[in-house]
């Protein structure tokens, strides 16, 4: 039978599309506090003068995963000590997150580290002040850019964002209780929908032997085994 012919199955074999994730239950929770969970991309390089020089700075992106609110932090360079005087000032200003998400770049996986070991030394009042040893920090896999969505489709406008949920933000308790209430009615109902990849197909099983597809000629896909799974995420 065909189904059985082992050539068939690797010469005849057609891509499928697997379906598309869940959103991650930060996105779908409400009546958390502002910035509970948070993630974080950069912007720039930008170049800045001062005298007669001209030097780059980058700006840190803090996003809110429920509500999309931007929180903007200059970076003097990309090295880990100027992501945490960014994540310090951040924390300072909105409170410390229960979870930051960032995609896998040098300087977040520095920062990562330096928070876990501080919060093991310090005291608990430095720890409420500081950094709280409950925070975690997770990190997409490498080569998984959809799974940063959330945060990056925010940079392509984060300063007009940022000043129309600013005056949003200040209004009474009144006016965030209908945001909640138009949250549950018009946004939750809109995310939830499947735009793309709606079939339901049978999920990859670590052991799997599959084709890396590259291009369009068969003759350059990569046979592969799936060794570990990650829950991709948009």
């Amino acid at each position: 039978m065909v189904a059985d012919c082992v050539w068939c199955k690797v010469h005849r074999c057609l891509p499928q599309v697997p379906q598309m994730a869940p959103h991650r239950v930060q996105r779908v929770t409400p009546h958390l506090r502002l910035f509970s969970a948070v993630g974080v991309a950069y912007l720039g390089p930008v170049t800045v003068t001062i005298g007669r020089r001209s030097e780059k700075r980058w700006v840190a992106l803090f996003t809110c995963l429920a509500v999309r609110a931007v929180h903007l932090e200059v970076v003097h360079s990309l090295s880990t000590q100027s992501c945490l005087m960014a994540i310090r000032r951040f924390v300072c200003k909105r409170g410390m997150p229960q979870e930051f998400f960032s995609d896998n770049r040098t300087n977040f996986l520095g920062a990562s580290k330096e928070i876990s070991k501080v919060a093991r030394r310090i005291d608990e009042e430095c720890a409420e002040a500081v950094v709280s040893s409950s925070t975690k920090w997770d990190f997409n896999p490498p080569g998984t850019p959809h799974m940063g969505g959330v945060w990056e489709r925010m940079v392509d406008g984060p300063f007009q964002l940022a000043d129309a949920l600013r005056d949003v933000y200040r209004r009474s308790q009144y006016l965030a209780d209908r945001m909640w209430e138009r949250w549950y009615k018009e946004y939750l109902p809109g995310i939830n929908r499947r735009t793309k990849w709606c079939e339901e197909r049978r999920p990859l099983n670590v052991g799997d032997l599959v084709f890396v597809i590259n291009g369009q000629y068969r003759k350059a896909w990569i046979r592969g085994e799936i060794m570990k799974k990650n829950n991709g995420h948009g």
